[in-house]
């Protein structure tokens, strides 16, 4: 999505929502802008019911960012709830922009009680949202729902896994080759046969033939690489969706969609609560790691292939 200039208040909002990706409800929004630019480019959200650690997840949250400013928004709370939320905010940086929202109208502190009508319906930014394959989703259940393993009909079996893995004995770094070739295809939008997403999805059951894969996903692929590793996430069976799942979550942070990194690794996490790529993510996601802090990996790919050939090798023997 381009930059998105707002020019009234129910146009902020709007684009508030946009960024976070889903409706939110009994829930505060600080929108950051990283050095008191009026460019606002990430968000942090908190439940009503959590103000209590407010201050620590919040200062955790800015700590990397050179003199931030914030925007507060608050969902269904009314001006006395807002200002106790302004007030905290504000311990912790300076705050240019408070309102709140029923949904329906936006109340701008410190201007015409009135308020400003809300229509998330009828916004061109919803339709150009629409328009990009990323829709604003109805709740945060609703997103949670996305990043589930296993819910498509279309199922990869076990079985297809299996017999995938197994191919790769005969020659472990053209298999290797494939597995990333069929990711780049998949990244572009081409749809792959139900033999190439077993192929893939063995490929990440292996850590360094994962790593092969991860290495792929860059800010500039970054939308197919998510709408892909969802996709591959959604046919597979729970058991072995762990590593899709975080591999999404990662194409989530470096597209800037922090709303789906945290459902996509949270989702990885229940799965396999010791996965090691999702705790990377999950401590990422704690100190608000920006995505363009992301060098890539301090190795050669030809070095990473024949680590992942080695990988290979032993669990195929």
């Amino acid at each position: 999505m381009t930059t998105y200039v707002a020019r009234q208040i129910d146009d902020f909002v709007t684009a508030s929502i946009c960024k976070l990706g889903f409706v939110p409800r009994n829930s505060m929004m600080a929108i950051i802008s990283p050095e008191g630019t009026g460019r606002y480019s990430c968000a942090y959200r908190l439940d009503l019911d959590e103000l209590e650690v407010l201050g620590e997840t919040m200062l955790r949250f800015v700590a990397p960012m050179p003199n931030p400013t914030a925007a507060v928004i608050v969902f269904d709370g009314d001006a006395e709830m807002t200002q106790k939320v302004e007030a905290l905010v504000s311990e912790i940086l300076p705050v240019t922009l408070v309102a709140h929202t029923d949904l329906e109208t936006v109340w701008e502190l410190g201007t015409s009680t009135q308020g400003v009508p809300l229509n998330l319906h009828d916004h061109p930014l919803i339709a150009e949202m629409i328009g990009e394959g990323r829709p604003v989703l109805r709740s945060r259940e609703e997103m949670a729902n996305v990043y589930r393993a296993g819910i498509a009909p279309n199922l990869v079996t076990l079985e297809d896994i299996e017999a995938a893995r197994k191919d790769a004995a005969d020659d472990p770094a053209e298999w290797l080759t494939r597995a990333a070739t069929l990711t780049t295809r998949g990244t572009a939008g081409e749809n792959l046969t139900d033999q190439e997403l077993a192929h893939v999805v063995a490929a990440t059951l292996i850590a360094r033939a994962r790593d092969l894969l991860w290495t792929q996903i860059t800010s500039q692929n970054s939308a197919g690489a998510l709408q892909f590793w969802t996709s591959i996430a959604q046919r597979t069976p729970e058991a072995s969706a762990a590593p899709a799942l975080t591999l999404a979550g990662f194409a989530a942070w470096q597209s800037g969609d922090g709303s789906a990194t945290t459902e996509a690794v949270g989702a990885a996490l229940k799965i396999d609560p010791t996965y090691s790529m999702a705790t990377l993510m999950e401590e990422i996601l704690a100190v608000a790691v920006p995505p363009g802090a992301w060098s890539g990996f301090n190795c050669l790919a030809d070095d990473l292939l024949e680590d992942a050939v080695t990988d290979l090798q032993a669990s195929t023997s």
